[in-house]
């Protein structure tokens, strides 16, 4: 049996045993070193009395400890983290309550989800297990900095201006390996349940168990160049922001990033603005193109184009319209992955500027329908134009209904809540 052969009939193996209930301490000593296997991490047994076994899934860097009893019922899990160094007061060995979640459910896809998650935080290939260690600990400050700035909008408690108005919006902490993540803007449309037709609430439970609206995932990226990455808060004990400096901080080969839960297109000029924040530039000027057109392509999965000049139709229960967007020079964009940073306090302004332009995308993405019927006899013509590069401001052009006049609607989006 050669090589390929055998991955074939592993793999079978792996799928045939997703499908088995765990019942016993060796059905989940099976189940859990082909998760480690699948995953290229090490596994090891140990038995610590008669009635607990101690699993131990591991890297260089961390290890996942599972300890379940006889019968096979996991009583607790904990993620051991190498703490090499004294400068920093990052736990060694944090309970992860998830992960023992996951597995007394039988849910071992959402524990491999974890055990990636921890392995993205090591994954600096220029970095040896020392600076892999240290870049652990700065995610890990870095995440508390950002908690202690979300206890200061703890008081707002409609869900409408915690996601659209605060400087976080809605925070969900770290849970085992599932990185920390900020909601920071809802789509009216995702609220919408098309099945029932009806209107979603909502509270804070529909979204998060939906997954609804629009996030960013704090992240270590690796980089070729070094920065400085914390080894304490940068928070003092009065709220006030400390600097970064080399008595605080230590040379790494990576950065903080906001990771975007989709590529985002986003204006050249709203990105410059992050840049002029940030100061790193991770902008890549060949990738420019016009910012409606990266809009109407991913809103239509690549069925549209504006560019051929064949106008978006849209059909509605009583009418029929077709909407001609508007490029200008002035106007271009890029589809944005993550956004680089060095500081917590430069997260609140990130966020800002991408709620802006993600409201932009969603008022220009309502004009993209893939499968509309294409009648120009029967469609109202609409012309839509944005003149501001920062995408603050929207024109919409259409022929009066009851004047033969052209008339204009101008949209300001500066208010995110309530644009008039």
């Amino acid at each position: 049996m050669n090589f390929e052969s055998i991955s074939l009939f592993r793999a079978c193996l792996d799928l045939l045993q997703t499908s088995i209930e765990v019942k016993s301490a060796a059905g989940m000593s099976e189940r859990l070193e082909t998760a480690a296997r699948q995953l290229g991490l090490k596994f090891m047994v140990h038995s610590s009395s008669s009635n607990t076994n101690n699993f131990y899934i591991s890297t260089e860097t961390f290890y996942v400890e599972i300890i379940i009893d006889k019968h096979g019922s996991v009583l607790e899990t904990r993620i051991h983290h190498q703490n090499q160094s004294s400068i920093t007061s990052t736990p060694n060995v944090i309970p992860a309550p998830e992960l023992t979640d996951c597995l007394a459910r039988g849910d071992f896809s959402a524990f491999m989800d974890h055990l990636k998650g921890l392995i993205s935080v090591y994954d600096l290939p220029d970095g040896g297990n020392m600076d892999k260690t240290r870049a652990w600990q700065a995610l890990n400050i870095l995440e508390h900095d950002l908690m202690l700035l979300a206890s200061g909008q703890s008081w707002v408690t409609d869900i409408n201006q915690l996601i659209h108005k605060t400087g976080l919006g809605m925070v969900h902490s770290r849970a085992g390996g599932v990185h920390m993540k900020l909601r920071y803007f809802l789509p009216p449309y995702e609220l919408l349940d098309m099945k029932n037709k009806t209107i979603l609430p909502m509270n804070q439970e529909t979204i998060t168990n939906q997954n609804l609206g629009m996030c960013v995932t704090i992240a270590l990226k690796s980089s070729k160049e070094q920065y400085l990455l914390p080894m304490s808060s940068l928070i003092s004990s009065t709220g006030q922001d400390l600097p970064i400096t080399t008595q605080n901080a230590l040379n790494i080969n990576a950065h903080f990033a906001l990771v975007l839960d989709k590529p985002l297109p986003m204006s050249k000029a709203l990105a410059r603005q992050v840049v002029n924040e940030t100061k790193i530039d991770w902008l890549d000027d060949s990738k420019d193109s016009p910012l409606m057109a990266l809009i109407v392509k991913q809103n239509s999965k690549g069925q549209l184009d504006p560019s051929s000049n064949r106008g978006l139709f849209v059909t509605l229960p009583d009418q029929q319209h077709c909407y001609f967007l508007t490029e200008t020079e002035d106007l271009m964009g890029q589809l944005i992955e993550y956004i680089p940073f060095r500081h917590p306090n430069q997260v609140a302004t990130i966020i800002d500027i991408l709620r802006r332009q993600a409201l932009f995308n969603t008022l220009v993405a309502s004009c993209v329908r893939a499968n509309s019927l294409e009648d120009v006899d029967t469609s109202t013509m609409f012309e839509v134009t944005c003149l501001d590069p920062t995408c603050q401001n929207l024109s919409v052009s259409f022929e009066h209904p009851s004047e033969e006049t052209m008339a204009t609607a101008e949209l300001s989006l500066s208010d995110l809540v309530a644009p008039r």
